[in-house]
């Protein structure tokens, strides 16, 4: 399990993950809790990498340059689907992984699901799904997102639920 920490600052300038462990410098607190936790769950074992995706870059884009050319994708499989519509899993370009979302005729319009993209394309965050394209110039529309291998955050977040839950017969 990956627990990630916010590391905080006094007025002062001085920095701590817990508040009794005060450091002048960062790296002096790093240093510190790879070798203790004190006050933490565990010790800094491993710093979170950056994850290469290898993804295309579509923050800042203008509308057009959103427009994806439905012959670069391959679809694979089916993810799930909804009262809107249906989501694939395919590959963009035969290379990157992606989550495809197509529009059910008659569940939204699809002026609906074009501001969905809209909204989409002014978003661009490292914990945010991101979005690739749309195809628009055929029916059914799609919108074009990063794949989420560990698949949609409720289903994730029920899964940990699983896990961390223990049978009360343990405690007796």
């Amino acid at each position: 399990v990956i627990r990630h920490y916010v590391v905080c600052s006094t007025p002062q300038s001085q920095y701590y993950l817990a508040e009794k462990h005060l450091f002048s410098t960062i790296p002096e607190l790093i240093n510190y809790h790879q070798h203790n936790s004190a006050g933490l769950i565990s010790r800094l074992k491993y710093p979170v990498s950056q994850q290469n995706k290898n993804a295309p870059s579509t923050a800042g884009l203008g509308y057009g340059s959103w427009e994806i050319d439905p012959k670069d994708l391959t679809f694979l499989k089916e993810l799930g689907t909804g009262q809107f519509g249906v989501v694939k899993y395919g590959k963009w370009r035969g290379q990157y992984d992606v989550a495809i979302k197509m529009i059910k005729e008659g569940s939204m319009s699809e002026d609906e699901f074009i501001e969905e993209a809209k909204v989409m394309m002014n978003l661009s965050h490292e914990k945010l799904v991101q979005l690739y394209g749309v195809c628009t110039k055929q029916r059914p529309i799609f919108i074009i997102t990063e794949y989420m291998a560990n698949g949609c955050l409720p289903c994730t977040v029920a899964g940990m639920r699983k896990q961390m839950s223990v049978p009360l017969s343990k405690f007796f």
